[in-house]
């Protein structure tokens, strides 16, 4: 089974922004433990983003059939808020940090690969175009929040025509040297 948490961000142009994040885990245990370590990431990035933005971890935790894709549950957990804190101009909305997630796991010839975009960031994360080392520093706090976590965080390879759904453990997570731009598959 795969556990589904997200997370909304408000408060700023373009918001909401949605964080969606999948772990290996079945049950409320998984569950509240996949929630503490979300909140623990966004809270280490607090400093990094505007005091414009605020987070929010949404109280319903999807339980979804690995290979299938099927919604099979719901666990209701306690949201978390936090909210960024720096007060220097914002970066356009368009400009956001990366996070790159590895698994060493390979599906379909390929290695399963996840990303976190980061946004409301301001230009105390900037240094000549590119994430400051204050920025590149908290990302790594994140990070290694998330993975010390009690649940693991997982990328979730979604079934497809060719195969079923397939779940791998997050080993390692890096700060991309660029900044990013999501560009939404929903609007």
């Amino acid at each position: 089974m795969v556990l589904r948490t997200k997370v909304e961000i408000t408060g700023v142009q373009g918001s909401p922004y949605l964080s969606v994040m999948h772990w290996d885990g079945t049950d409320q245990t998984d569950a509240n433990g996949a929630i503490a370590a979300v909140a623990a990431f966004w809270t280490e990035l607090e400093p990094q983003m505007s005091n414009d933005a605020n987070w929010t971890t949404l109280e319903d935790v999807e339980i979804i059939n690995t290979a299938t894709g099927e919604l099979t549950g719901v666990l209701s957990v306690n949201d978390i808020n936090g909210a960024g804190t720096e007060t220097t101009d914002r970066l356009s909305p368009a400009t956001q940090a990366l996070v790159r997630w590895r698994t060493g796991t390979i599906v379909n010839g390929r290695e399963l690969r996840g990303r976190t975009f980061i946004p409301a960031l301001t230009e105390a994360g900037l240094l000549d175009g590119q994430p400051s080392a204050g920025l590149a520093s908290a990302v790594g706090s994140a990070v290694n929040e998330i993975l010390g976590g009690a649940t693991p965080l997982a990328i979730w390879h979604r079934p497809n025509d060719e195969s079923v759904g397939s779940l791998a453990q997050v080993q390692t997570g890096s700060l991309w040297s660029l900044f990013a731009v999501l560009r939404s598959r929903r609007d």
